[in-house]
């Protein structure tokens, strides 16, 4: 049963993925790369909204102030 579903595991990859292969000419759109422009640049506009709005050092830490001191030397 377990290889059962393995081989059919590889031709539903297989039925999924072949047609995009037989394209003619350039296969990447502008919509591929406009996709994972707009992707990134939603995640990052999150990313550093989330990083400003949070402190970056922990100053509530009672070893913080000791570890600097060592950083420093």
């Amino acid at each position: 049963m377990a290889l059962l579903i393995l081989v059919m595991r590889f031709v539903d990859t297989y039925w999924l993925i072949t047609p995009a292969f037989e394209h003619e000419g350039f296969p990447v759109h502008w919509m591929d790369l406009a996709a994972i422009a707009g992707l990134g640049g939603i995640w990052l506009a999150v990313f550093f909204r989330l990083l400003l709005s949070r402190e970056r050092l922990p100053m509530n830490d009672p070893y913080f102030k000791g570890a600097v001191a060592h950083a420093s030397r």
